[in-house]
């Protein structure tokens, strides 16, 4: 189960960065960190930021909504360390 909502966190905060939403973003991670603790949280948002990466590197992603995503992605990390 624990599993399960690790892997739909993972799913729903990569689209929720990837399409520039920044609130929602950090609404999935508080939501998540408040069933787990803080090392498992920020475990999961630099899987995340690992993946975005790659698909980049891959081309899975392109030139803009890697940019987007690393904005939001760095908002987020602001918001993480004074939440």
């Amino acid at each position: 189960m624990v599993l399960v909502a690790r892997e739909e966190t993972i799913s729903k905060l990569y689209d929720a960065i990837t399409k520039g939403n920044t609130i929602e973003s950090f609404e999935i991670y508080t939501s998540y960190l408040e069933n787990t603790n803080f090392d498992e949280s920020n475990e999961i948002f630099r899987q995340v930021v690992k993946r975005i990466n790659r698909d980049f590197e891959s081309e899975k992603i392109s030139n803009a909504t890697y940019h987007v995503a690393k904005n939001v992605s760095e908002t987020l990390d602001k918001m993480i360390s004074h939440y």
